[in-house]
């Protein structure tokens, strides 16, 4: 149940070093390490995800950015990326496409890969586009046709519909979430994409609660992951 694709918390992997460790033992997959802005308010400092880095060898680490903030992630990403190289990080950096619109995050993507040399461009889409333009595609357009970017969708929306069209895209890596095991602990059961059901804020134990509460395994959580992997794979 596992899988072979993971996005873990920088913060909550130096915290709890050993379960981390005893989790991926053995594992084999992919392994991005986010930096955390959306539970901290802030990205972590280089120091927890040097750490976090080491105790999962994670393939990927998800350079600071601000949320919707084109230029501040341009800075904050660029300057980490030099730090993070000479400090000896060796996982590939995925960029977070920041702005207020489609120009304004490929852009955001363009000068951080071109002020940081990074030559293969891996990008995280952020969940919250959907809140405010209904729709994270025109985005992930722009980006693979304008700089043939390797995409990643951070995180579950509000729109399930739309998540799961451009999971479906085969130029994605990917996409996180906690929402269908959030659900499965409610006892809630994912529905088709195709219905009106949305894996909203609104409906769920709220994060934090979720985490400190959950600490067994339901079979609607394993239905609920499923339904999502076979929604994404479907024809």
């Amino acid at each position: 149940m596992l899988g072979g694709y993971l996005l873990l918390l920088a913060h909550e992997v130096v915290q709890n070093e050993r379960k981390y460790k005893e989790l991926l033992e053995g594992f084999n997959g992919t392994i991005i390490m986010d930096n955390s802005l959306i539970e901290l308010g802030k990205p972590v400092s280089g120091d927890i995800m040097f750490r976090a880095l080491e105790v999962t060898n994670a393939n990927y680490a998800v350079l600071p950015d601000k949320l919707f903030g084109c230029a501040e992630t341009i800075e904050a990403s660029t300057t980490a990326a030099r730090q993070w190289r000479y400090a000896g990080v060796t996982a590939d950096f995925m960029i977070v496409a920041q702005g207020n619109n489609v120009m304004e995050r490929v852009e955001c993507v363009r000068e951080i890969s071109r002020k940081a040399g990074i030559n293969e461009i891996f990008v995280g889409i952020p969940r919250a586009i959907v809140k405010t333009e209904g729709s994270r595609i025109p985005t992930v357009t722009a980006l693979r046709t304008q700089l043939n970017a390797n995409i990643h969708l951070l995180g579950f929306s509000a729109n399930y519909y739309d998540d799961i069209v451009c999971a479906r895209l085969h130029h994605i890596m990917g996409i996180d979430s906690a929402t269908p095991i959030r659900l499965g602990w409610e006892h809630k059961k994912i529905c088709s994409p195709m219905s009106e059901w949305a894996a909203s804020e609104d409906v769920e134990l709220p994060r934090e609660e979720f985490f400190k509460q959950c600490n067994k395994f339901t079979y609607q959580m394993a239905y609920n992951v499923g339904a999502v992997a076979a929604a994404i794979d479907a024809e």
